[in-house]
Formats: structure tokens, sequence, C-alpha cells
């Protein structure tokens, strides 16, 4: 589908070339969710060419997309109907600041539960092109969130083979591009946070937000650092 396609392709490129990640998602009591995740390539804005050196902010509504092509999609079966439906709570920002060098695309929706951002998360990098970064973007595929207003589990498998993705100071390999970069994650509840399994977390002082924070590589190739769970007070 082209609305698929146009979003990963976004993504595609930017982690091919990018440094950090940033998710924030807030979970409410009511089961919904509302879901940031950023792909920051700020500091690599001097490789871009001159063509390139201009300020945008474009924000694209897949409802747009999905609405554009309805005659088509009625075509489909119906199990994939109720997958691109999940797709019309979604948009795409695309920003770049040449005067303060900042690049980044965002994937921005509210969910009315797991389920629906999940089938979002998955659904996307199945759609993402077939070649040698496929590996980094599964991650994508391979992660679930399970929140059901009292407990959030985060669960992430990483690629089969890891040893297909490279990890040296070669400029074609992918990782080495994301060196010195961060994966920075904010989960913010309705309730005090109880206990969260990973010791690196930090809760905020109001005990309502989980801070994660740790290389980008490692996000991108340990399951360890992406599977969690956190519980919350009575």
């Amino acid at each position: 589908m082209k609305t698929i396609k146009i979003l990963s392709l976004a993504l595609f490129s930017l982690f091919i070339i990018g440094c950090s990640i940033s998710e924030e998602i807030t979970f409410n009591a009511n089961g919904s969710i509302n879901y940031s995740y950023l792909i920051d390539a700020s500091n690599l804005t001097e490789m871009a060419s001159d063509k390139d050196k201009k300020n945008y902010d474009t924000i694209v509504s897949l409802a747009g997309f999905l609405e554009e092509g309805k005659d088509s999609i009625s075509m489909l079966s119906p199990e994939f109907q109720k997958k691109l439906t999940d797709f019309k709570r979604c948009s795409l920002k695309i920003h770049n600041d040449v005067d303060k060098k900042e690049y980044f695309v965002q994937i921005l929706g509210d969910f009315p539960n797991s389920t629906s951002l999940n089938t979002v998360l998955s659904e996307l990098s199945r759609s993402s092109p077939r070649d040698s970064f496929t590996e980094i973007l599964e991650l994508l595929a391979s992660t679930s969130y399970d929140w059901n207003g009292k407990e959030l589990r985060k669960t992430s498998v990483v690629p089969e083979n890891p040893e297909n993705i490279k990890n040296d100071s070669s400029a074609e390999d992918p990782l080495y591009l994301f060196a010195g970069g961060k994966f920075r994650a904010k989960y913010h509840f309705p309730k005090k946070v109880k206990k969260v399994s990973d010791p690196s977390a930090v809760i905020s002082q109001d005990g309502k937000s989980v801070i994660i924070e740790y290389d980008a590589s490692e996000y991108l190739t340990s399951s360890e650092k992406n599977n969690f769970i956190i519980e919350l007070e009575d």
C-alpha cells in the first residue's frame, strides 16, 4: 500500500543515516496510548546536499492517504482493511531547520489500546524495503507493548542473525552510524510506579514516569535491553 510505503521509506532513510532515537509514550488508565517515536539525524545535517538545505515542517496524515485509496482498499481482505484502520490514527512529521541544524522524522499516534499500536508497528516494518538493512528495521516489527492499565510489558526480539549486521568502523555499516548516539525512552503513567524490572531505569520525582537511556546500537542489537516490565501501585 502507498501509505505504508511512504512511512516505511522515510524511516528507512533515517535508519541508514540516523544517530539517536527517542521514544515517548503515555499509557492512560483506560488502556489508550499516546505514542511518539522520533529518529534524530541532526548531527549529520552537514552531509546534506545544497538542494536539501532548506527549512520545512511536513506533517503527513495517513488517514488522508487511506481516504484517497478507499476504492482500492475496499477490494482487500477484511482482515487487512481492519489493520489499515489503525493507520488512520498515525501521522508522520518530517522536520528540517537549517539554522538550528535539526533534522528528524517522528511517528505520532493515539491508539485505543496496545493491540492497535502493535498492529501498526508490525505492518510498518514488514512493509519496509528488503535488503541488507532489513534486520534493523525488523526491530519495530518485533516490538510489542502489553498495557492493561496496571502493568506494562515491553517485549522485543532482535534479528535472528545478528552476525549479518556489521559492527565495525566501515562507512557502510549501519550500526557504526549510530555510534555515540542514544536511545532515550520516557514512559508516563496515570499512577505511581511500583517497580521496574530494568535496573538502569530512573523513576521521575512524581513517581509517574520512567526514563530509560542507553547506547543506540545496544537498542538495535540487544533483546535484553528492550524487554522489561513496569508495575504500577494499586
